[in-house]
């Protein structure tokens, strides 16, 4: 059993999961989501078309993109009662904190299912609503 004292220090050369989505090689300043630079795509894509090329695997086209702005944003509304609810998070203090807290009153909200009871497409639907 490997237990705390047998991680080498920060980590290094510790691997932690494996994914076909992401590669990132430090050393060698490679950072990659699928097969495309994430500098790259920072510097000339939307995030709308990073975030298809994340959930669908592929780059969209102009038309393609076009398409799924217009589906994520409309989802972009805040239920409201996670609009009452978030200035009352805000005072937690970081960003990401406020995030991670504030998903679950979305997911109850929402109604949500656990993701082990659900299938693929709604899982995907519920992550794009996230």
């Amino acid at each position: 059993m490997t237990t705390i004292d047998d991680l080498p220090r920060g980590l290094e050369g510790v691997v932690v999961s494996t994914t076909s989505i992401g590669d990132v090689r430090g050393d060698e300043g490679f950072f990659h989501y699928r097969q495309y630079s994430a500098v790259e795509l920072a510097e000339r894509r939307s995030l709308e078309d990073v975030w298809h090329l994340l959930f669908r695997a592929e780059l969209p086209d102009a038309a393609t993109s076009a398409a799924f702005a217009d589906e994520v944003h409309g989802r972009r509304a805040l239920p409201d009662g996670l609009r009452r609810l978030l200035p009352q998070l805000a005072s937690l203090g970081a960003p990401l904190d406020v995030l991670r807290t504030a998903v679950s009153p979305l997911g109850a909200e929402l109604g949500w299912r656990p993701t082990h009871d659900i299938g693929a497409d709604e899982l995907a639907d519920d992550a794009l609503r996230l």
